[in-house]
């Protein structure tokens, strides 16, 4: 939190989009919802890096943690719901 009398800088839209980049660039994007305050900014991660390793959703009861990970399957199910099964 910043305190009076701290400097504070404005980012540009490069940095800010760099901020909140959570992809590496060979991976493939799942849109997971928008930032609340910046409506046209959307929170994407990448498939491969979220599925390749434990994931951990972490909040007090009633925070969403149920919703999080029925958001990510739901988007990650439309996206690729018209793929053929691989046997």
């Amino acid at each position: 939190m910043p305190l009076i009398d701290n400097e504070c800088y404005l980012l540009d839209r490069e940095e800010f989009n760099s901020v909140h980049d959570f992809i590496r660039k060979e991976d493939e994007p799942l849109t997971i919802g928008t930032l609340t305050l910046e409506k046209g900014q959307e929170i994407q991660v990448g498939i491969d890096s979220l599925f390749a390793s434990h994931i951990g959703i972490f909040g007090n009861t009633g925070s969403g943690k149920s919703y999080t990970l029925a958001k990510i399957y739901y988007e990650l199910f439309k996206k690729y719901k018209d793929q053929p099964n691989s046997s």
